[in-house]
């Protein structure tokens, strides 16, 4: 008899004997006998094998679901665990500064107020003027600097100067020009004064501005000429700049990157990626 309840025939090895009921519940009888083994002692079994896989089958299809869940909560536990951090933080996403928070633990919003940066720039271009000539086509060469004066709501103001070199005949300075600059980031009003070296003459000039570019008029003040220009540069717009932050006394002002990650900082408590923080918030 063997362990598995079923009478081993005789003169067969138990390696043979399981080899050939394995084959014969698994695969088919042709199998079993093609290793010289009679399989008809185990066919009963091909029917319970094939019921106990349907069961298994349909326990795993109904259940898969549940099983992926489970596992992922459970691992999202170890990594918590692992972290060191209190379960129940989860559910206070935001706590800090709420109404909900800990008065001691508190968050706020900082106090805030208008600063200013001042942006240094020094640049090159290309000036077209308009209609001056049959060969107005050819751009003189511009180099210049521009200070500004950049402010948290904006607003711009500063001066510009440049020079333009004129290269269509031959190579020689064209005109000077120095502007009063103001606005905003994003569009600047020009007005100045300039001296052209080719006609020994002053002129008033005037322009807008916007990132790369530039478009002015020049009015010759010896002759009355008025003279349009376009003009590219490398002058970007100025980046923008943020308020000054500060806090009320007992807080201190951080990033909110420092309160716990989980806990978090609610929105209405921060300004800039940064919040007023008492000592142990979060």
């Amino acid at each position: 008899m063997s362990p598995l309840g079923r009478q081993m025939p005789a003169r067969v090895s138990w390696a043979k004997w399981s080899l050939g009921r394995l084959l014969a519940v698994c695969c088919n009888a042709d199998a079993a006998l093609s290793v010289g083994v009679d399989p008809s002692p185990w066919i009963p079994l091909i029917a319970d094998c094939a019921f106990l896989w349907h069961h298994i089958y349909y326990w795993y299809a109904h259940n898969r679901k549940l099983m992926m869940k489970k596992a992922l909560m459970g691992a999202l536990l170890a990594f918590a665990l692992f972290l060191g951090l209190p379960i129940s933080a989860i559910a206070q996403t935001g706590a800090c500064g709420s109404v909900q928070s800990d008065p001691a633990k508190s968050c706020v919003l900082p106090n805030s107020s208008s600063s200013y940066r001042i942006d240094n720039r020094i640049y090159a271009g290309l000036s077209w003027t308009l209609g001056a000539s049959s060969n107005s086509y050819i751009p003189d060469f511009l180099l210049g600097a521009r200070s500004l004066n950049v402010n948290s709501n904006n607003n711009v103001y500063g001066a510009d100067i440049n020079l333009r070199v004129g290269y269509k005949d031959a190579l020689s300075f064209d005109s000077v020009r120095v502007a009063y600059v103001g606005g905003t980031r994003d569009l600047m009003g020009n007005a100045g004064l300039g001296y052209s070296f080719n006609k020994n003459d002053i002129f008033a000039t005037a322009a807008a501005q916007a990132s790369y570019s530039r478009i002015g008029l020049d009015y010759q003040l010896g002759n009355g000429e008025f003279n349009p220009y376009i003009e590219g540069n490398s002058l970007a717009k100025p980046n923008s700049v943020n308020d000054s932050l500060s806090c009320n006394d007992g807080y201190s002002l951080v990033n909110t990157s420092t309160i716990n990650w989980i806990n978090g900082v609610t929105p209405s408590a921060t300004q800039n990626g940064q919040t007023c923080s008492r000592p142990g918030a979060g």
